[in-house]
């Protein structure tokens, strides 16, 4: 998967979680804050952004590996190209969405 592909698939699924709203009678109501305004739609695009970017700073913080195939057909962790790889996909996510 490329940086583009993961960053997109993060926010895709944050964007299908519903939201738990506190209405006045405090209780708890589960469901979509997007109603008809545009405010509401940014504060939701707001939050996904932030629950993706953390995520991926989790990741990063976690020193990552992933399976690297090497010219002889074996695979290797490599910490650095993972790190690097998770990188993108946050600047993507910061600058992109």
């Amino acid at each position: 998967m490329t940086p583009e592909e993961t960053a997109k698939e993060l926010y895709v699924k944050f964007y299908s979680i519903p939201i738990v709203r506190y209405n006045k009678e405090y209780h708890y109501s589960i469901g979509d804050v997007i109603k008809s305004s545009a405010k509401q739609m940014k504060d939701k695009t707001n939050h996904i952004k932030v629950c993706a970017l953390l995520c991926v700073d989790e990741i990063i913080s976690s020193f990552p590996s992933m399976l690297i195939e090497s010219d002889n057909v074996t695979f290797y962790s490599d910490i650095e190209e993972s790190t690097k790889y998770w990188k993108e996909v946050k600047r993507i996510l910061e600058n992109d969405y």
